[in-house]
């Protein structure tokens, strides 16, 4: 059974026919309503696994059932940034480039987010002027803006390019989210403290926007910088975006939404009558014609935690796998599971022949028993100390030798525990298929929600930045949202 295992990573890991690719990059494209010559069809089929291609294919597929082959901003949007993702190139290699048609893919990809989203691009576009001609007529000729990736990070960047173009010299300074304040180099509390010993030269102010969800993350964070910057007799301009309507709030969250607004707004008392609005309310995302009603995007705002759109990425490196492992093999325990069904395919696909002699109810006994030899908190335990600039979040670079090396380490993990039961066979059998769901899941399936990530306080991300090259949708977006500046 392991053989069949890696004989499937051996065939996915194959690049995909031409044949079987080309149909449907020129249905997406034209799905985007964007041309493809050959260089762009070259460049995307240059390195496409079958992996990708799986992937590509279930998207497609569900752009069919959603829209029913209505058109839209929406559907343009979607279809461009499936074809984005076959991208080759590693987007956080300094020296890695793109062709000028993958530019040229990745910018027709912000214009399709910003006409999309171009109600909350306006608001955010006028809101940013709002803040920038107040620092300017307060004379706030160096104010620092506080950048908490991901989700601030457009409206942080916007509000930078504004300040810019009207001759001010703002300062950036990075933060992690309050939630992640526990161990990492970059705390709130470790900013101010760096704020007053001169790190950040001579401030005028300190500027934080940032979304209002729950409220919760926003509260921590104001309350914190609030609290600190007033024993620094620095002023604080903090203004919270609103996505989410009061009607939408369960009736825990109104008590602190209610929290939240009344701080902001008495704060502004400290700053004058002219000061910017504290609570800027936004329209919902635009919903299009779909096959079953109507629909929008998922993320509110429109630009979501999107790494592209932010031009950086939020990784946890070992901690990643381990809960990407941890979720694929507790699902493979349940009574109905994906991703036995995707074992089940490869297996009819002619990709995995020795899965054949087992059926569903024999697979999931199996996993069940495999899953009980694993102590993931063990494992964990273990990553912080092996991994101690994962769990503190101080690495600053990520090469692919780093992710091999997490890689390795995780795969000898995972044969010692089940190994030290006397398993040595069921430990390929766990390690094979672990890796191979992990490849090929379609995206979709994998654990991505931060609600589902019950131990994420325990450690902190890592913000790397994307190179030149793939920062060309966040260029793109933020001189489309500058264009759109009132006057």
């Amino acid at each position: 059974m392991a053989q069949g295992i890696y004989e499937v990573r051996k065939v996915l890991g194959a690049p995909a026919e031409q044949s079987m690719v080309l149909p449907i990059l020129y249905e997406l494209a034209s799905v985007a309503n964007i041309s493809l010559d050959d260089d762009t069809t070259q460049l995307l089929t240059l390195d496409v696994r079958r992996k990708n291609f799986l992937d590509t294919r279930y998207a497609l597929d569900d752009l069919k059932r959603a829209f029913g082959g209505r058109k839209s901003s929406l559907v343009r949007l979607l279809a461009s940034r499936v074809l984005v993702d076959l991208l080759p190139g590693d987007p956080f290699d300094p020296v890695s480039d793109l062709p000028a048609c993958g530019l040229t893919l990745l910018a027709a990809t912000a214009e399709r987010l910003f006409e999309y989203g171009m109600p909350q691009f306006d608001a955010l576009a006028s809101t940013v002027v709002s803040i920038a001609d107040w620092l300017r007529v307060q004379r706030f000729h160096r104010p620092l803006l506080l950048e908490s990736p991901l989700g601030n990070m457009l409206p942080t960047q916007a509000l930078l390019d504004r300040l810019v173009a009207i001759g001010l010299e703002p300062v950036q300074a990075r933060v992690m989210a309050p939630r992640e304040d526990r161990r990492n180099r970059l705390k709130f509390r470790d900013f101010v403290s760096d704020l007053r010993r001169g790190a950040y030269g001579s401030i005028s102010c300190v500027v934080y926007l940032d979304d209002v969800q729950s409220g919760s993350r926003f509260k921590k964070a104001y309350e914190t910088l609030s609290k600190e910057l007033s024993k620094a007799q620095v002023p604080f301009l903090a203004t919270g975006l609103v996505f989410r309507r009061a009607k939408h709030l369960s009736a825990a969250q109104k008590p602190l939404w209610t929290s939240v607004r009344k701080k902001l707004t008495s704060s502004r008392k400290v700053l004058g009558p002219q000061a910017p609005p504290a609570w800027v309310e936004f329209p919902d995302c635009p919903q299009v014609p779909g096959a079953q009603g109507p629909l929008s995007i998922s993320t509110c705002p429109v630009w979501g935690d999107d790494d592209l759109v932010s031009g950086i990425r939020k990784v946890t490196l070992i901690f990643h796998f381990i809960e990407q492992y941890q979720y694929i093999l507790k699902e493979l325990t349940k009574s109905r599971s994906s991703y036995r069904a995707i074992l089940h395919w490869t297996a009819q696909q002619g990709l995995w022949g020795e899965i054949l002699q087992f059926d569903d109810a024999m697979l999931r006994h199996t996993y069940t028993e495999l899953n009980t030899l694993v102590d993931w908190k063990l494992v964990e335990s273990h990553a912080e100390v092996a991994f101690k600039e994962d769990f503190e979040g101080t690495l600053v670079q990520v090469s692919e030798l780093d992710l091999q090396r997490r890689r390795d380490w995780i795969r000898q993990e995972l044969r010692d525990a089940v190994s030290s039961h006397r398993l040595d066979g069921m430990a390929n059998v766990l390690i094979g298929s672990l890796e191979v769901l992990y490849e090929m899941t379609p995206r979709q399936l994998l654990l991505r929600s931060s609600s589902e990530r019950k131990h994420e306080a325990r450690y902190c991300h890592v913000a790397i930045e994307y190179n030149q090259a793939f920062r060309t949708l966040n260029s793109t977006l933020r001189k489309a949202i500058g264009a759109s500046w009132p006057t």
